[in-house]
């Protein structure tokens, strides 16, 4: 009677937890007066989950009430940053699913990132698969457009943005934009303007123009958002 008692208990408890980890809370951030989110708006705690990232950068691990609830490793699930240094952790809701989500990073070298989604179905965060090559530096979302941004400095007069939005577990590239500051280098760049902007998937040109003002009130947002 008391093995039966205690297999029980056991049970419920595992239930318990199971139940509370599906009800992981979304952290509430607001879009700013331009509808984005950027991740400097997006929380460094939650009051559910802590992260606490390894010395040598190479391990993660994840904390539900004070207890671990997983460990990830990057032999196993995420890439090492190339930089030593801290990286601030953020809680977000990156795939506009409802359900919290974490950012590692970006690291000192500003080329590292791990995104992990939470997954319901597994009660695992689970690193992002892919982002087409998209750096993960500045991203700002959008949750009423479900549209994700990113963009980063490639050069000293070179500003890059992307627009993607979700396919399952990835991020697809909708459209590209290059921001080019030196009318010097436009020859160089392959562009004609201050700003281009491109369908990732054709190649076709969407908008190109010296005015900020001309360009598509999505882009527009996002570059002011920014600051580029």
């Amino acid at each position: 009677m008391k093995i039966k008692m205690i297999l029980i208990s056991l049970l419920l408890v595992t239930a318990n937890v199971t139940f509370a980890q599906h009800n992981i809370q979304a952290p509430v951030c607001k879009p700013n007066p331009h509808g984005l989110i950027t991740l400097e708006q997006c929380p460094e705690s939650h009051q559910q989950l802590s992260v606490k990232v390894s010395d040598d950068l190479d391990k993660i691990t994840i904390y539900y009430n004070g207890q671990v609830l997983q460990q990830l490793t990057s032999e196993e699930s995420f890439a090492s940053p190339s930089a030593q240094g801290e990286c601030p952790v953020h809680f977000l809701d990156a795939n506009f699913d409802g359900k919290c989500d974490i950012f590692v990073g970006p690291g000192y070298s500003r080329t590292y990132s791990t995104l992990l989604l939470w997954n319901p179905q597994t009660d695992k965060f689970e690193p992002m698969t892919d982002c087409e090559g998209a750096a993960l530096q500045n991203i700002a979302l959008d949750p009423q457009n479900k549209k994700v941004f990113d963009g980063g400095s490639s050069s000293y007069c070179e500003q890059d943005g992307e627009m993607m939005v979700w396919k399952g577990n990835k991020l697809e590239i909708v459209e590209s934009l290059v921001i080019i500051s030196d009318p010097t280098q436009y020859q160089a760049n392959g562009v004609k303007y201050q700003y281009t902007i491109k369908n990732k998937k054709t190649g076709r040109l969407v908008k190109a123009t010296n005015y900020v003002q001309n360009l598509p009130l999505r882009w527009r947002n996002y570059i002011t958002t920014m600051g580029f």
